[in-house]
């Protein structure tokens, strides 16, 4: 990650910069919400992709690629910067509890990273969906993005719970966890 390396006076100025300018923005919007007895889940959503989608802008185009550099950097610093801005959307997820209170924490989370990704997604490869709609859709169009993204989003989020087939955590079976409790006893 030597890209990385030689821009910064350290690799993580850039992403901090990046992701918590995003953040700050995020949580002023939480704030706002947390007002609110019932936040709408369009608003609470809107909150979080609108910074997001801001990277779209021209002029943004550099800190998208350095985003997208940053996730797969194996550098200790890049990932407790990027950790530290998932961090920041505990608040988003609180709000996401009260306005959903049928969805469990564990969905609610899933949900939110889902949206995240998505949105993400699309602002590195809009032309993807240019070409997947033969140019009918214009997937560089942030205001048209961050409309659409809103709306799949809230469905998604207004949608039934999963039904989840939780695997054990690092491999371990079931059977492995209770082997191991019978040894120690």
């Amino acid at each position: 990650m030597t890209k990385l390396r030689g821009l910064f006076e350290s690799p993580t100025d850039h992403i901090a910069l990046v992701i918590l300018g995003s953040n700050s923005r995020v949580k002023r919007e939480a704030r706002a919400l947390e007002a609110q007895e019932s936040p709408a889940v369009r608003d609470i959503i809107r909150a979080v992709l609108q910074p997001l989608n801001q990277w779209r802008r021209p002029g943004r185009e550099a800190s998208l690629q350095f985003y997208a550099l940053a996730l797969g950097c194996p550098l200790p610093e890049v990932k407790d910067t990027l950790d530290a801005g998932v961090n920041g959307y505990q608040r988003v997820v609180m709000l996401l509890q009260r306005a959903l209170p049928h969805l469990t924490h564990e969905e609610v989370c899933w949900r939110l990273y889902f949206t995240i990704k998505l949105s993400h997604q699309n602002a590195w490869d809009a032309s993807r969906l240019t070409v997947l709609s033969g140019g009918s859709c214009n997937g560089s169009d942030p205001d048209e993005a961050l409309s659409r993204g809103i709306a799949f989003a809230e469905a998604a989020l207004l949608s039934p719970p999963t039904i989840s087939r939780k695997r054990p955590v690092a491999g371990r079976t079931r059977r492995a966890r209770r082997a191991s409790k019978k040894k120690a006893r």
